[in-house]
């Protein structure tokens, strides 16, 4: 049970390369928007403790952050499978001739 299950998140996690860190980035920011909420109406979110303003910064900018990454990972992953499917494309025609 436990090898079925570490296959199936090393696929899912595989899946979702790069998306992950989006995934951070906007958990992050959302973070930070709570914190902003809790700090105007305190009442809102009562379990929550006071963030301060500083820390709310730190999370919104490490999220903007973590989209940014994310985003470049995303990229060079597209950009390592087009060459890989050139590369693949170059060798069948060298190898037909």
């Amino acid at each position: 049970m436990n090898w079925i299950l570490s296959k199936g998140i090393r696929f899912i996690g595989g899946k979702l390369d790069g998306y992950k860190t989006k995934i951070g980035g906007v958990g992050l920011i959302l973070t930070g928007i709570i914190g902003i909420i809790n700090m105007m109406w305190p009442d809102t979110v009562p379990a929550l403790p006071p963030i301060e303003l500083e820390q709310i910064i730190g999370y919104i900018g490490g999220g903007f952050v973590a989209l940014g990454i994310g985003g470049k990972m995303e990229k060079n992953t597209t950009a390592v499978k087009e060459l890989t499917d050139v590369k693949s494309t170059a060798t069948q025609n060298i190898s037909t001739d």
